[in-house]
């Protein structure tokens, strides 16, 4: 799971951002352009400040937003910097903050003290997510026999045309890798979705516990459902380690 927040223009044009643009950041932020549509419009960039390492990405999506996103896993000082380089980023390119897991605007400078009050009762049961989400993805599962058990990966995408699409390897068959005793999901899952996506940006959306599945010698294994959703590419393009494909779901 991932908190989100999209950036919406303010006079309502649809089309992307120009490198000129961008261009109103480069006192305070670092920009870099990752792919250009035939038109010069920006479909993704990242930013980051001048003085500092973390790296925001910033995808166009087809209703006229900007996307980005930080872990509910993240660090208090993290998840403030990057509100902080939201609003920044938002006032300098004239953007309205739209926040569709807690409130509409409620980032935004100019509605954040109106909407503060409704904004901290849904931040606290969202926090509660998060603290649960954190204890599973961070600190390793315990069982009685630390035994190793399976990642089930239901990687989740948008086409162009809006279908939701789910990817899987041959035979329809959708990945597993097992998780070694002492292994925590996040070091499993940076090592595991780039073999998978061919990048490491991904939002981890849900996870469950999914019974048991067997291995290859038969013995039954714990396994956990991850629910990923992930930019759409093309998996023949890419380098990956499997065959995949995507599947209308």
């Amino acid at each position: 799971m991932s908190y989100g927040i999209s950036l919406h223009r303010k006079n309502q044009t649809k089309g992307p951002f120009h490198i000129e643009e961008l261009a109103k950041l480069r006192d305070i932020f670092e920009v870099k352009i990752l792919k250009l549509d035939p038109s010069d419009g920006v479909m993704v960039f990242t930013a980051k400040y001048l003085s500092d390492s973390e790296v925001l990405t910033f995808d166009f999506e087809e209703a006229g937003y900007y996307s980005t996103y930080v872990s509910y896993g993240t660090t208090k000082k993290a998840f403030i910097q990057f509100l902080n380089m939201i609003n920044e980023l938002a006032s300098r390119l004239e953007v309205d903050i739209d926040d569709p897991q807690i409130d509409q605007n409620l980032l935004d400078p100019a509605e954040h003290r109106k909407k503060l009050d409704e904004g901290k009762k849904k931040f606290a049961l969202v926090q509660v997510v998060m603290d649960e989400m954190t204890e599973k993805f961070i600190i390793p599962i315990r069982t009685p026999t630390r035994a190793k058990y399976f990642i089930k990966y239901l990687i989740t995408s948008l086409r162009p045309n809006g279908q939701e699409v789910l990817l899987m390897m041959e035979n329809d068959q959708i990945y597993c890798s097992k998780v070694n005793p002492g292994e925590t999901l996040h070091e499993v899952i940076q090592r595991e979705i780039p073999t998978l996506t061919g990048s490491n940006r991904f939002q981890l959306i849900d996870i469950k516990e999914g019974g048991t599945a067997p291995d290859r010698h038969g013995k039954e294994l714990l396994r956990m459902d991850l629910f990923i959703t992930v930019p759409y590419f093309e998996p023949k393009l890419e380098k990956l380690r499997h065959n995949l494909e995507w599947k209308v779901i």
